[in-house]
């Protein structure tokens, strides 16, 4: 009973001091979601890293926190090994930190060890390719972007992920001198942004043999000797991962460049052809020496990768790596260095291809790289490629990274100071520009913009732009009314290119066409701006538009408008153009399709009010027998039924109507008296005028009359 006592009391007195280890080993960072019962991810040797997304408290980073149990790790090789192990891991994240590229994962905070926890942090990291290929060991909340990174990651994300890892591996080799020796999928983590980093220097060496990172590999040969030596099974903890071993490395102890390569090949074809339902390891072996020595003589060959097999996978580089889309983001990686006229050849590739990458690879490599350049002397080149991305965007990501901090800026510029090229590309666009904004930006920058533009830079692209905005009722009416049409009547009146006035009556027709609440804009101030244009029109393209536009926007306008303003107009026209048969008979067609618009609303009976309307009320049929036996006299068919209901009604007094069949159906004549429709009383010219002249007042400035 004591004995038991006292093992529980130092059971809990250890918990106590594991869990003010853990608490003293993670000061300075603030773990985000579950704490530390919330790995999102694990990595490094045999998944035995968790991850944990905080933030710094002194900074309020964004990192990833490392966070290891060195007791899981005496479980399976024992407290000396597991030391040991530990070593080299301090060694490996030591030589990690002096590594500074962009395909080494960057290391904040160097690994430290507080009871039985070792932890380091590093930038903000999503996963392990580990976690991405299924393995979970370690990740205690799978969020649902690792769940599904093969699955959202294009061929071509993948393909210059992998590219990095080579970048960083030609690096380790040539600039630093080590070879990494355990590359792994567990050891290459993917960030947020799909750019791939090289980890894990527990099992590296330098080639020359001449630093203190060689002392793990000498422990490690003494430890397992050449491990084709025997066909046991080797501990997976002690050393690197077998599956991914090259031959040289497992047979003989022999190490070169070449063991990075293979076993970067063979990670290289399980990330291209794994699917989240089946995984696609080249070397499914185990711990088992004897499986792999007679799996390794046959591997299968690769055509996606353009090479025979994994171990001629770098005799030819730059068959696996050729495509133009990864090589422009190679060349944008490197594109500040460049001069202006080696971007400008670039920035015509970059475009033909930019529309085949991701949300993602565009807004973590495309869009840096060339909003540093959008207001510079290289503007034309690059604000093409900018625009083409709108479409791949989402509409926040296009608000916060392109129109609220870019767009607005090219578009708040005077009519005096706006720049011509810049204009053009942005209204060559502006359709997926529209498709992505609020109506807040639309009606605060893009109507702005646009009636700029109506005043600085007049051509049909424009008014097109401005007639597809309109008929879609992108533009609020009260907007159309007092920006868009006031100088798109300018243009048809003051404009020299007859093709521009002609394209320009045709947007103020479809404009006009789209009004609602504003109907009354047009009788008060387009028709009598077109009266001035008919007086000193001689061209006959822009007449007959106008005459088309006298057509389209008639039902818009009441039938005394039409007989004492638009006819009269038209036919002044009419006298003046007997000399052109071709103008002639398109105006007089104009003026007979008005004519007969008036004639039928003349000769259309006003509508009867709701309150003075009568609803006919049939008279209660008594029930009656025939020869139809049982069915009632209301319901019965044919000439008897009919037959007798009139004898009803005459015997009763009452005089049958003209129409029976209507009657029968209750709608007979004399229920409703037929009233003579009242003549249509047109008011003169005159006072038509007057009221107009009262109303319109207030847009004379706009309008220019």
């Amino acid at each position: 009973m004591f004995k038991t006592l006292k093992a529980a009391a130092k059971s809990k007195v250890t918990e106590a001091a594991t869990e003010l280890d853990l608490k003293q080993i993670l000061k300075g960072y603030s773990l985000e979601g579950d704490g530390v019962r919330g790995s999102t991810a694990s990595g490094g040797h045999h998944l035995w890293w968790k991850c944990f997304n905080a933030l710094r408290d002194k900074t309020g980073e964004k990192v990833t926190v490392h966070l290891a149990d060195k007791r899981e790790l005496e479980e399976h090789i024992g407290k000396e090994a597991a030391s040991k192990i530990v070593d080299r891991m301090k060694l490996g994240n030591a030589q990690q930190m002096k590594v500074l590229h962009p395909s080494v994962l960057k290391i904040l905070e160097a690994l430290r060890e507080k009871g039985p926890y070792l932890m380091f942090a590093t930038e903000r990291v999503l996963c392990s390719c580990e976690n991405a290929l299924g393995g979970t060991h370690n990740v205690e909340v799978a969020t649902q972007s690792t769940k599904q990174l093969l699955k959202n990651m294009t061929l071509l994300e993948k393909k210059y992920g992998l590219f990095q890892v080579a970048e960083g591996l030609a690096f380790l080799h040539t600039q630093v001198g080590v070879l990494h020796l355990n590359l792994t999928p567990a050891y290459i983590f993917v960030t947020p942004s799909y750019e791939f980093k090289i980890s894990g220097f527990e099992f590296s060496v330098h080639k020359d043999g001449s630093r203190e990172l060689c002392k793990n590999f000498q422990d490690f040969k003494e430890e397992n000797g050449a491990m084709s030596m025997f066909n046991a099974l080797i501990n997976p903890y002690k050393g690197p991962d077998l599956e991914y071993a090259s031959p040289e490395y497992v047979g003989k102890m022999s190490l070169s460049q070449k063991t990075d390569l293979f076993s970067f090949g063979c990670t290289m074809h399980e990330l291209l052809h794994s699917t989240p339902m089946q995984r696609a390891k080249l070397l499914t072996v185990g711990a088992d020496v004897a499986l792999y020595n007679s799996k390794v003589s046959s591997l299968p060959t690769d055509p996606t990768l353009g090479v025979a097999t994994v171990r001629d996978l770098f005799t030819k580089p730059d068959s696996i790596f050729t495509e133009l889309p990864i090589k422009c983001l190679v060349y944008l990686a490197r594109f500040m260095e460049k001069d202006d006229n080696a971007k400008k050849g670039f920035c015509k590739d970059l475009y033909s291809v930019v529309d085949t990458y991701s949300a993602a690879v565009v807004k973590a490599k495309v869009l840096p790289v060339l909003l540093g350049e959008l207001y510079g002397s290289l503007q034309v080149f690059v604000l093409p490629i900018v625009l083409r991305t709108v479409a791949v965007l989402s509409q926040n990501d296009f608000s916060e990274l392109l129109f609220q901090p870019h767009f607005t800026r090219m578009m708040g510029k005077t009519a005096a100071n706006v720049n011509l090229q810049t204009s053009a590309l942005l209204l060559e666009k502006m359709d997926d520009i529209t498709a992505k904004t609020t109506p807040d930006e639309l009606r605060d920058h893009i109507v702005p913009f646009l009636a700029t533009q109506l005043e600085a830079n007049v051509s049909k692209g424009l008014l097109s732009v401005v007639a597809g905005l309109g008929k879609k009722g992108a533009i609020p009416e009260p907007m159309v009314v007092k920006d868009i049409l006031p100088r798109v009547l300018w243009i048809v009146r003051k404009y020299t290119d007859t093709s521009v006035k002609t394209y320009a009556v045709g947007v103020l027709s479809e404009l006009c066409k789209g009004l609602m609440e504003e109907k009354a804009i047009i009788v008060e101030k387009i028709l009598p701006g077109m009266k001035t244009i008919l007086q000193n029109e001689k061209d006959r393209d822009v007449l007959e538009a106008i005459g088309s536009f006298y057509t389209s926007t008639a039902a818009l306008m009441d039938m005394a408008t039409v007989a004492g303003i638009v006819i009269p107009s038209l036919s002044q026209v009419l006298a003046g153009c007997s000399s052109d048969p071709k103008l002639f008979a398109c105006i007089l067609s104009t003026i007979r399709s008005l004519l007969d618009a008036v004639e039928a609303q003349q000769r259309r009976p006003p509508p009867v009010p709701v309150q003075q309307q009568q609803l006919p009320v049939r008279p209660p049929s008594p029930p009656s027998t025939s020869w139809r036996g049982d069915l009632p006299a209301g319901t019965q068919q044919g000439a008897d039924s009919q037959q007798d209901e009139f004898q009803r009604l005459s015997s009763s007094g009452m005089s049958a109507p003209d129409d029976w069949a209507a009657f029968a159906q209750g709608t007979s004549a004399q229920t409703v008296p037929f009233q003579q429709p009242a003549p249509v009383v047109q008011p003169p010219v005159s006072q038509q005028t007057a009221a107009t002249n009262k109303t319109a007042a207030t847009l004379d400035d706009l309008f220019g009359f």
